[in-house]
């Protein structure tokens, strides 16, 4: 998060996939940084403002434990994103907050047009319905339950997909 906040660098895509080990609290607390950086207690000197994230296209974080309310808060500044790839552990709570990020991208105006999900199941369908206009790739893999509604009960036409 310090490489962003209050700095210059413009990201186009952020990759930290596949890192099990970092805990959910550590994940919350660097998301909530890039929110409000007055959140964490090691910047050197008064803290820096958001980091300008206008530019992020892509955001992977596949194989973490990166779903929660930081990463929640975090979405609605993600309006330019057109490339998600997250995952759950697949616990109620977890598939809940999957459901509520991807809600929260299409309010904020995320053009979505890749969403690869990881461990999801069908109480994402709603959420994943909203990107319909824009969305040319869904890749869900180990996807829990029945899948019919995303195999033929779009409510409206997905013309890219």
């Amino acid at each position: 998060a310090r490489i962003w906040c209050g700095g210059t660098a413009l990201a186009e895509s952020i990759k930290l996939a596949n890192n099990p080990s970092v805990p959910a609290k550590a994940w919350e607390e660097f998301f909530l940084a890039f929110v409000d950086p007055s959140t964490c207690g090691y910047w050197p000197r008064a803290p820096p403002p958001p980091p300008n994230l206008s530019f992020l296209q892509e955001l992977d974080v596949r194989g973490t434990h990166a779903i929660g309310p930081g990463l929640l808060k975090f979405a609605p500044k993600l309006n330019g994103l057109r490339t998600l790839k997250l995952s759950s552990n697949g616990n109620k709570d977890d598939l809940s907050m999957a459901t509520e990020i991807l809600t929260s991208l299409a309010k904020a105006g995320a053009p979505l047009e890749r969403i690869a999900g990881e461990n999801l199941d069908a109480s994402c369908d709603a959420a994943l319905f909203a990107y319909s206009a824009t969305l040319k790739e869904l890749v869900l893999d180990k996807f829990r339950g029945d899948a019919v509604s995303l195999l033929c009960g779009w409510p409206q036409p997905v013309p890219a997909l």
